[in-house]
């Protein structure tokens, strides 16, 4: 059974979702983002161990610490190899660090392959963990994210200690 674990963070809730036996993490659910709860428990017995050393990631990331991302308890057994390689790169990129989709491309050894690895990268199911806002596009502007263009700035201005990031994500405005 797929479980659901929700974390409070400055940004509103994100939701871990998991199994229990054996204990991986099946997705991460930004603030905002269309969940479908069907066939999703939430757990009735107290959180495990495990579920809470996985939140306390999402926590220690939002308190400005800098995280490893736990690939043993990631559910990644239904991606692609190239999706894979394209998270694998990713987590590579340095807290408070960007890189441009072009950039992973060329890392792949696929200079041609921009598109697909935004395509990859729109189906990160471990956003946080595996930091799909920390590449934009080539002209510097943002690029596409799960959790919307203001939480994506939010995400990089709290990592870079910008003053932005000490707003909440929806008072935070573009001109």
């Amino acid at each position: 059974m797929i479980a659901s674990f929700p974390v409070e963070t400055p940004v509103g809730v994100v939701t871990l979702l998991y199994q229990e036996e054996p204990f991986q993490l099946v997705h991460i659910a930004l603030p905002g983002e269309k969940l479908s709860l069907n066939g999703v428990g939430a757990s009735r017995r107290s959180p495990s161990e495990r579920i809470r050393k996985a939140s306390s990631l999402i926590v220690s990331y939002f308190k400005g610490r800098r995280i490893t991302t736990p690939w043993r308890i990631l559910q990644m057994d239904r991606m692609t190899r190239f999706q894979r390689a394209v998270l694998e790169e990713t987590a590579k990129i340095p807290y408070g660090g960007l890189k441009t989709y072009g950039e992973l491309a060329q890392t792949l050894g696929r200079p041609a392959a921009c598109r697909a690895v935004g395509n990859a990268l729109a189906r990160n199911p471990f956003p946080i963990l595996i930091p799909c806002h920390r590449v934009i596009r080539s002209d510097h502007t943002l690029g596409g994210f799960g959790g919307g263009a203001v939480l994506k700035a939010w995400l990089i201005s709290h990592e870079s200690g910008a003053s932005l990031a000490h707003q909440s994500p929806a008072v935070i405005y573009f001109f």
